[in-house]
């Protein structure tokens, strides 16, 4: 009898490690730098990767390389390309931090739920929304979900245990700042259950206790705060690291309620066709209804506050991009885990469970199907628009290796850092790739712009071919190429009615 139990047991460990692994390498084949992928990194991962590459080559972030994320990221990318593995490198990294993300959010489900199948079979379940949403990888909340995951077990942890060892409280703060410095707004989590700890402290009059996790807490994040600043410093970006990365990252969020709640309804759209909705409003039925602990129903209110809070944190810039909610994924999974945990509860046998499983694989069935073909599929195989894309791009890249040395300078027009990359060449100014603000609200960027594109003026431009057909405002600085492009460059005839359009100094 202990033989057959510990048999089973054996089975189910098994079975558990199965769905984790073959989920982390299912979503991690969607990721652009996959060693498989066809397609070429986007558009934001490319210029994310020149950071890293241009790290490993002197330039410093910042001074020589305007971007308004935080400088986590960037020693993220740094520390790929150092691998010495090409792009294969960062996907290494990409996948050390999915399966970070992985099994963080499944150990918080088994510290909730108990149960070893709900805490990984919201994998399966969620699998198409992950491919969907990580829009090729190598994104900064790609990194900052592992982290997200990391913290909310531990403060999951701790409000069902009521403590934590010392350097527990104190990794709680390390991992916040380094959410803090890959972007400053996606600190949710600690923002509400850093007061929700402030408020039970007062509550239960257990100053003692409240001063030491608050201590703790705050030492962990300052020592980020300090040995980044540091290192800041210690470059000479301190102050642009401060003004791009806070700064214009705030600015860059400053949009009206309308447009915020334009996105409210978007990305809720996103949702529906994996069935989310629903089963997110039955997940909250089961957290009212079931018998659970005063702990745990007391953790049940914060982490739905957290779910709304955090959901703001995604809707707040007010721009339809999917991999906003890629911070959503862990307290998802979580109430996924536990309705699963509490519908298998009621399963009388096996064969029960099994079709409860099987019926929860279904809803979202249509749209899982759809994200592999696309996602996974598509990328590695390729079609004949992205082949034809890629062969362009590689074959304009080819071009400029060929015809200038690798001191010189080129710039490549809001489209990415892929040609930068595979020509071996870097940009005759910080603006490699413009960030996407109104440049007409920043006159100091703008001019900088300008001067740099006529005092250092780059061997060859880049450009798209519908700027040249249709010319737009100048909120990002479209005009101000034109005008240097029509009298200080021509076009290469070669190059002349294909996407991207390259241009010669005269």
């Amino acid at each position: 009898m202990n033989g057959a139990r510990m048999s089973k047991k054996n089975l189910k460990n098994v079975f558990v490690v199965i769905i984790f692994l073959v989920s982390l390498i299912v979503i991690s084949l969607g990721f652009w730098s996959n060693p498989f992928s066809k397609i070429l990194l986007g558009h934001d991962s490319s210029m994310f990767y020149y950071f890293g590459k241009g790290m490993a080559n002197g330039l410093i972030p910042y001074t020589e390389m305007l971007d308004h994320k935080g400088p986590f990221l960037f020693l993220i990318e740094f520390f790929a390309v150092k691998l010495n593995l090409g792009v294969t490198g960062l996907w290494l990294v990409e996948v050390f931090f999915l399966a970070m993300a992985l099994f963080f959010i499944s150990r918080t489900a088994f510290l909730l739920t108990k149960n070893k199948i709900a805490s990984v079979f919201i994998f399966p379940m969620t699998i198409g929304l992950f491919l969907h949403i990580y829009e090729g990888g190598n994104l900064s909340e790609g990194y900052a979900v592992a982290l997200i995951a990391n913290a909310l077990y531990l403060f999951c942890k701790l409000f069902l245990n009521h403590k934590l060892a010392s350097v527990e409280y104190a990794w709680i703060g390390v991992l916040g700042g380094l959410t803090f410095f890959l972007r400053g707004n996606m600190i949710a989590l600690w923002v509400i259950f850093c007061f929700s700890l402030l408020i039970e402290g007062m509550v239960e009059k257990n100053y003692q206790k409240l001063v030491k996790q608050t201590i703790l807490i705050f030492l962990g994040g300052v020592v980020v705060v300090l040995l980044i600043c540091l290192y800041c410093w210690r470059i000479g970006n301190l102050t642009e690291m401060i003004q791009q990365a806070f700064v214009m990252n705030f600015r860059y969020s400053a949009t009206t309620w309308n447009e915020r709640l334009k996105m409210c309804r978007f990305f809720l759209e996103v949702l529906i066709p994996y069935g989310l909705l629903a089963l997110l409003a039955l997940a909250g039925i089961s957290m009212m209804t079931n018998k659970a602990p005063r702990e745990q129903k007391r953790l049940y209110v914060v982490l739905s506050i957290y779910f709304l809070a955090n959901y703001y944190t995604v809707v707040l810039s007010g721009r339809p991009y999917l991999h906003y909610l890629v911070t959503q994924l862990p307290i998802i999974l979580l109430f996924l885990a536990i309705l699963l945990a509490t519908l298998l509860k009621k399963a009388k046998s096996s064969v029960t469970a099994f079709f409860i499983c099987l019926l929860l694989l279904m809803i979202p069935a249509l749209a899982t199907k759809r994200d592999i073909q696309n996602k996974v599929l598509v990328t590695n195989r390729g079609t004949e628009e992205i082949n034809q894309n890629v062969k362009q791009e590689k074959d304009l890249a080819d071009y400029i290796k060929r015809h200038s040395t690798v001191n010189d300078k080129i710039y490549v027009h809001n489209l990415g850092a892929n040609l930068y990359l595979l020509s071996n060449r870097y940009a005759n100014s910080r603006f490699f790739v413009l960030p996407a603000v109104d440049y007409t609200k920043f006159p100091k960027l703008q001019s900088e712009f300008q001067q740099a594109l006529t005092v250092s003026s780059p061997k060859y431009i880049v450009v798209k071919q519908e700027i040249l057909d249709q010319p737009v405002n100048d909120s990002n600085l479209d005009q101000t190429v034109l005008k240097i492009l029509q009298t200080k460059y021509h076009p290469v005839d070669q190059f002349q009615g294909q996407e991207q359009v390259l241009f010669q100094k005269n």
